[in-house]
Parts: C-alpha cells; structure tokens; sequence
C-alpha cells in the first residue's frame, strides 16, 4: 500500500470520526427536544353545558365548551384527539364561538350522551357530583387538559339533579317546552318521554308524576 493510499485512509476515517461524533451529540439533543415537546401540557378552561346530567334523561349529545389560555387558538385544537376521561371520543364537528360572552373564543366539542352516561354509571354513580375530564391536541402536539364538576342523578323526573323531583322541576321543563334538540335553550335533563328529541307534554306529565320523590 502506497503512502498516498494510507493517507486517503487516515482522511477517511478522520471523516467518520467526526460524523460519528457530531450524530452521538445531536441524538440526545433531539431526544431531549421530542420528550420536552410531549411534556407540555396546557390548563383548559373546561365548561359542560348545564353543570348536571341525569343519567335516566334522553339526549343525543352532551355538549362541552373549551377555552384555551392566552397565546393559544381554539382553531388550532385538533378535535380527533379530543377525549372525555380518556374514554368518549368527541364528535368530529367543532363550533367556534363565545359560549360565555368573555370576548374569550370558545370551541363547542359533542360526545355521544349515552356513552358518557354509560361511563358514569360504570363507575357505579348514580346520584352526586362527578368529574368530567376534557383532554386533546392542538395541531402542533400541545396537549391540553380541564376539568368540570357535574351534577348527575339516577331519579326520574329530577331535572335539576338535586335528588328530589318538586316544583323546581317543573319550571324547569317548563323553560325549555317546546324545544328540539339543538335549538337554544333545549335541555336534554328534562326529556324523559317519547319522542326524544323534543320537551313537550308527555315530558312535564312524567316529571309531575313522580313528584315528592327523592333519592335517600
């Protein structure tokens, strides 16, 4: 071997030295840069509409209200990856809005009513309060998270889940009378007959039929 050749030689493995030292250091700096990226996480400010379910009530959605901290869009929330109690998937359709009228946008994510209903009752609770945790993705792999306290109860007719069906009931029924599900004010709590996508007569009936009873 000429001296030329071994002097190619030492270059090239001068060469792959180097590149060898230059793909150790930039490893656990990528490393470091994927886990930090997955460790962060956001407080959401998390609204479930009405604050109580009763888990005997009829409804095709639960509606959650999502607000995200400054500096952060609700647009951005990627709503595959939005859960309840990482359990319920949310419905693929998102509404942007002011829910609450802070000047604050707000994204308004569904989940399937039966299913979150179906979640409680595993978890054997039948009358009280119950957290409800909202968690997701926005686009850019930021992880959020917030929780709502709820109100829910097992009693028919108890549409404002305090454990007893009284007057209160009624006048609640009664202020959303007539309304569909989907409309402004509709309240699936108060849905207790057929059909079950409307508060009508049959509703107030049922409600007015078990009135005075309580959950002990």
């Amino acid at each position: 071997m000429s001296a030329m050749d071994v002097e190619r030689k030492d270059v090239r493995k001068t060469v792959y030295m180097v590149l060898l030292v230059l793909v150790l250091i930039s490893m656990p700096a990528a490393f470091n840069f994927q886990s930090t990226k997955a460790l962060v996480e956001i407080s959401a400010n998390v609204d479930v509409y009405s604050d109580v379910l009763n888990l005997v009530s009829k409804g095709t959605w639960l509606s959650v209200y999502i607000e995200l901290p400054e500096g952060y869009d609700v647009n951005n929330i990627s709503v595959s990856t939005v859960m309840l109690n990482d359990t319920v998937s949310a419905n693929a359709s998102m509404v942007i809005g002011d829910y609450d009228n802070d000047t604050i946008p707000d994204a308004m994510v569904l989940f399937d009513r039966s299913e979150v209903i179906t979640f409680i009752a595993g978890q054997n609770i039948t009358f009280g309060n119950v957290i409800l945790t909202v968690s997701g993705e926005l686009k850019d792999g930021t992880a959020f998270v917030g929780s709502d306290e709820v109100g829910v109860s097992s009693l028919m007719g108890d549409v404002n889940c305090d454990g007893t069906v009284d007057i209160l009931d009624i006048i609640e029924a009664s202020l959303s009378y007539g309304l569909e599900e989907g409309e402004a004010g509709w309240n699936a709590n108060a849905n207790f007959a057929p059909p079950y996508n409307k508060v009508d007569l049959m509703d107030v009936v049922t409600i007015a039929a078990h009135y005075g009873e309580s959950i002990s």
